[in-house]
């Protein structure tokens, strides 16, 4: 096996085929980095910036393993982020194979592109890629680095049947009598209908309306919302019906009287939900019905056959009544060893460090 860079639009557009296939021959890949997610946000966000793909490939010049990154500019020098890096939780390549296996030629590419561009960051590093792949790799004499934690993952490990015994275990007497109060609080704004939309078509005309919650919803205002940031309406407009068709997306809701309340946005990942973002209108609060849905689609994700129910990044209180365990996400800086590596990681150094002691001041 080999790596192999792709650099610009003409090896971007040339390389997506064979992406198309490595998705398909990989388990529990990471859904940002899926043909139907990376191509729409280089329409959108693409401009000046250069694509770049890292891959690995077999004997029969199939890949293995593939990264995206986009250029940014940096101090005396251009360096990668990754495509789509305001849209995703996780940044870890599609491979399917296991990381041990392909451990030479992914760091002989990784060295490869800081000879091109003298910095990576890699903001949401999975525990398990960390551990196996990133951990030694940080040795290397070739690189400077920056490793730190970035968030937290929380996660459900799904019984296979029993889901109602499950959740109210979960929940204690407690927070039991609080869902059934708050249930019943929300059938008072009217008949509650759940519904699940997965289609390329019902994901197209269901969007539209989570638009509107997402309008009303307290995240539109702190600026955290799914279509808050530039270009992200269109983004999720080109992609959610893409990645529906490839059978990778599922959208939610709650309606009262016939009108969306509440709405739920996520990945199917073989054995893994993936629970990409929750919203609901303010209006219906006192029934808690963002509560109310995501119990709705942990049921449902049993009775599908999942495996794991993934919150993804962030600990917010809602998650923590029904999660199983906690991963850690690490965000990683890499820089080459040369005058401009060194210069960009003493200026980000720098910057990270005042961040730090800014939050520690609050």
């Amino acid at each position: 096996m080999r790596f192999k860079i792709w650099i610009g639009e003409k090896s971007f557009k040339n390389v997506k085929p064979k992406l198309e296939a490595l998705y398909k021959k990989s388990k529990n890949a990471n859904p940002f980095i899926h043909p139907e997610w990376i191509y729409p946000w280089w329409e959108i966000y693409g401009g000046s910036r250069t694509p770049v793909i890292l891959s690995i490939e077999d004997e029969n010049e199939d890949l293995i393993l593939a990264s995206a990154f986009t250029s940014v500019p940096g101090i005396a020098a251009t360096g990668l982020w990754p495509m789509g890096y305001q849209t995703i939780d996780y940044v870890d390549p599609i491979c399917n194979q296991s990381i041990d296996d392909v451990r030479g030629a992914f760091e002989d590419g990784l060295e490869a592109l800081l000879n091109v561009f003298p910095f990576i960051w890699l903001p949401l590093v999975r525990e398990k890629l960390y551990q196996s792949f990133f951990l030694p790799f940080l040795e290397h004499d070739s690189v400077h680095s920056i490793c730190r934690g970035a968030a937290t993952r929380s996660l459900i490990k799904l019984p296979e049947d029993n889901v109602d015994k499950f959740i109210k275990k979960k929940l204690g007497t407690k927070n039991n009598t609080t869902l059934r109060y708050r249930e019943r609080k929300l059938k008072e704004f009217g008949n509650i209908e759940y519904s699940i939309y997965q289609t390329k078509d019902e994901v197209s005309k269901i969007i539209p309306e989570i638009k509107k919650i997402e309008n009303k919803s307290w995240k539109n205002d702190a600026g955290v919302g799914l279509f808050s940031l530039t270009g992200t309406p269109e983004f999720y407009n080109d992609a959610l019906p893409l990645m529906a068709e490839a059978g990778r997306v599922m959208i939610s809701t709650l309606t009262a009287d016939g009108t969306v309340i509440a709405y739920e946005l996520a990945f199917l990942q073989d054995d893994t939900y993936c629970m990409h973002n929750l919203a609901y209108d303010p209006a219906f609060q006192k029934g808690s019905p963002g509560r109310y849905l995501m119990v709705k689609n942990i049921k449902t994700a049993v009775n599908k056959g999942f495996k794991v129910f993934d919150f993804m990044q962030g600990t917010q209180e809602y998650k923590e009544d029904f999660l199983t365990h906690k991963e850690p996400i690490k965000e990683i800086s890499l820089f080459k060893k040369s005058m401009k590596g060194y210069i960009n990681y003493k200026v980000i150094s720098f910057v990270q460090n005042k961040r730090k002691q800014k939050a520690a001041k609050k």
